[in-house]
């Protein structure tokens, strides 16, 4: 199975890159790599605040997000 990338769009998580490989979620954390979260589900849910906050992009757009952040750091 293949993965999807999403970035959210909320004040709070702005930024912040997720992976989906079927029920499993992972975010990207700085430091850390790919933390497993259930993040997502609030951006899913349409009861949510978050609901619709975020959007698919392509894995190259995912790592390229990563490898800025990392940059980042790295200053």
């Amino acid at each position: 199975m293949a993965y999807e990338y999403y970035r959210l769009r909320d004040i709070k998580n702005k930024g912040t890159i997720v992976r989906t490989e079927g029920m499993t979620h992972h975010q990207y954390i700085p430091g850390e790599g790919w933390v497993e979260s259930g993040i997502l589900v609030r951006y899913f849910n349409d009861e949510s605040d978050y609901y619709d906050l975020c959007d698919e992009i392509s894995e190259e757009e995912a790592l390229d997000a990563i490898n800025k952040t990392r940059e980042r750091e790295i200053r």
